[in-house]
Order: C-alpha cells, then sequence, then structure tokens
C-alpha cells in the first residue's frame, strides 16, 4: 500500500467485523462493493441528488404477500406526499395527493384510481368503475360497477 493507505488480505476469512454490534462506520470518501450487499435495519436513508437504478422491475412489499405499496414523492411535510400505489383491497392503482401519504404508512387511502384500457372481457380483475373496454369493432366501453 502507498503511503496513507490500508491494505489488508482477507482473503482467508469468512467473515470479518469491524467494530461491536453498537459501532458506527464511516466511510469519508467512494466506496465500492464488490458482490452482494446487505443492508439490515427499520430504515435504509440514500442521501444522493440522483439515484440510478439499472433493474428493470423492483420488487416492492416482498416481505409479504398481501398489502399496499407504492411510490411517495414528498411535496407536502417531511415523510409526506403524494402518492402511486397498489391499492391491494381494491385489486388496482390508485393516487393520492398531498401530506395523506406518510412515508413510513403501511397503507393507503386513493383520492382516485389510474384507468386500465383492456381489449379483453374475460378479465373480471378489470371490471372496475372507469376502466376501459375496447372491443374488436372498435366500440369503447367505460365500467360502471
Amino acid at each position: 500500500a502507498g503511503s496513507g493507505q490500508l491494505s489488508v488480505d482477507l482473503s482467508g476469512l469468512t467473515t470479518v467485523n469491524i467494530g461491536t454490534s453498537t459501532s458506527e462506520v464511516t466511510v469519508g470518501d467512494n466506496l465500492t462493493v464488490v458482490g452482494d450487499l446487505t443492508v439490515q435495519g427499520a430504515t435504509t436513508t440514500l442521501s444522493t441528488t440522483n439515484t440510478e437504478v439499472k433493474d428493470q422491475f423492483i420488487l416492492l412489499n416482498s416481505g409479504s404477500n398481501s398489502g399496499d405499496g407504492g411510490i411517495i414523492v414528498q411535496n407536502g411535510s417531511t415523510k409526506s406526499g403524494s402518492a402511486f400505489f397498489w391499492d391491494d383491497s381494491n385489486d388496482r392503482w390508485g393516487f393520492t395527493t398531498g401530506s395523506a401519504a406518510s412515508a413510513f404508512a403501511t397503507s393507503q387511502v386513493p383520492s382516485a384510481y389510474a384507468s386500465a384500457v383492456v381489449t379483453d372481457d374475460t378479465v373480471i380483475e378489470y371490471r372496475k368503475n372507469g376502466n376501459i373496454r375496447i372491443d374488436g369493432s372498435g366500440n369503447i366501453y367505460i365500467y360502471v360497477e
């Protein structure tokens, strides 16, 4: 290692502990992790200007097979704003605006729903108020429950 650098070969170890379970570790410059990164805790905070995600799909609510989940954009008070989310109890995408959506909430109450446009009337989940069906002849139907 050069001047002011520490080089440690950890290749023969399976586990490396830095500090104690209550210690904090701060890296004052760039950090590159080669391999998987697992973060355990109640909250993960990213303080970045822009976040780049290479994945084409992001799995939300992976700890459960039910419940609401979505994206909240802060536009009101701290940790609240407007949301686009899956309303699990109604089986459709919903919206809420203003400060009703808390970043720490486990469910949301929609003030509006996204409309789905379908060409096949056999999927019951799409027969919801406001959804649109277009048949093979170009006729347009709006569902009303």
